[in-house]
């Protein structure tokens, strides 16, 4: 443990060096550096990163959840005009800087780490230029620089960090709660936690869990745990809410997901906002899809919820708010690790840490806050 916090502490200096330094030079070159400008045109990879610090949970399920979308929105040819260059999905406001990780060793072309999108344009393109030693743990400045079919460009001046080792740290739920003193604490679960005691869990001092009640692109599979999680959680005097992880690539796929969720609740009520976990942002240039368009599917998820009497939330992170999602008029569900965020917009709930530990589960589990219960 002491091992690991200091070396957290090396990586946070080095970090915010980098960051202060990004503006001002290029990390020297040297004969194993990988140095080039490439074009970003890889294959679509929905799979999300694996590091702890800068990621999501991952949610994975055989084809459908890894697979690229069957359905797409159809290529937009019209140019709409727009003076707002494409933008970078890998600001850190911890940080208050551009970064990306990879991993020690990995000598794949910094492009497919990228990730990038435009209001308009569905196919934006990219190149970056700096040096990096993959071979080499350190935080080096690269700049990379996305253009639309308007001939709008930024130089987004980002840090890569190539990091010494992973850090895994869990946190038992009692640790979390005096953490979060003052706030509601609860959970959220899919089939991935097995059988779960909610009644241990509820003892623990847990409030409130979320369940994954599906998951799909154009089509829908119910999550294995869902029925028990939810008559169990229910039982247990928990309040509950429900999620669903999605693919969808279209409007009309996000409508039948809506249809399908209304199907399976029959009606049955919730304590929270039925959430829209649509967290598929890696590598986002190859969906082929304007930031216009995927708040077109969000769109039409809730709007198709409401017809069916639910209302909805936003599973999303603070670096595609504002960005990729516009945040007027959502509801949102703020996935962002840490004691603190620095995330200034509304949020109802706030996913803290995905390495929680609880009586009543076995392995980790998703801890959450929010401040006010329904």
């Amino acid at each position: 443990m002491k091992r690991n916090i200091a070396i957290f502490a090396v990586l946070l200096c080095a970090l915010l060096t980098a960051c202060g330094r990004a503006q001002e030079e290029t990390a020297p070159t040297a004969e194993t550096f990988v140095t080039l400008t490439e074009t970003a045109a890889t294959e679509l990879s929905t799979e999300p990163e694996t590091t702890v610090e800068t990621t999501l949970p991952t949610e994975t399920e055989p084809v459908t959840e890894t697979a690229a979308p069957t359905e797409t929105l159809p290529e937009t040819t019209e140019v709409v005009p727009s003076d707002l260059p494409p933008q970078l999905l890998h600001w850190d406001a911890r940080w208050n800087c551009y970064t990306v990780s990879i991993e020690l060793g990995d000598h794949s072309d910094l492009s497919e780490h990228l990730s990038f999108g435009d209001d308009h344009d569905p196919h934006p393109t990219m190149t970056w230029e700096g040096t990096y030693d993959p071979d080499e743990p350190d935080f080096y400045p690269v700049t990379v620089t996305p253009t639309d079919n308007m001939g709008n460009t930024a130089d987004y001046e980002v840090t890569v960090n190539v990091p010494w080792e992973k850090m895994h740290m869990t946190t038992p739920f009692s640790t979390f709660r005096e953490t979060h003193a003052g706030q509601h604490c609860g959970i959220d679960v899919s089939k991935w936690q097995g059988n779960i005691d909610f009644d241990k869990v509820k003892a623990e001092g847990a409030e409130f869990v979320l369940m994954r009640i599906g998951y799909g692109d154009s089509g829908c599979e119910m999550d294995a745990y869902f029925t028990q999680n939810f008559e169990r959680a229910r039982a247990a005097g928990l309040a509950v809410g429900v999620y669903f992880y999605s693919t969808a690539g279209s409007p009309d796929a996000a409508r039948q997901q809506a249809d399908w969720i209304a199907d399976q609740l029959g009606g049955a009520s919730l304590d929270f906002p039925v959430a829209y976990d649509w967290e598929n942002f890696k590598h986002f240039q190859d969906w082929g899809m304007s930031f216009d368009e995927l708040n077109a599917i969000y769109a039409a998820f809730s709007e198709r919820m409401a017809e069916n009497g639910y209302d909805t939330m936003l599973y999303a992170e603070p670096k595609t708010l504002g960005t990729a999602w516009t945040t007027a008029d959502k509801t949102i569900w703020l996935a962002d690790y840490g004691n603190e965020t620095a995330y200034t917009g509304d949020y109802l709930m706030r996913q803290v840490w995905n390495c929680g530990r609880i009586d009543g589960i076995d392995g980790e589990v998703d801890m959450n806050v929010c401040a006010d219960l329904p």
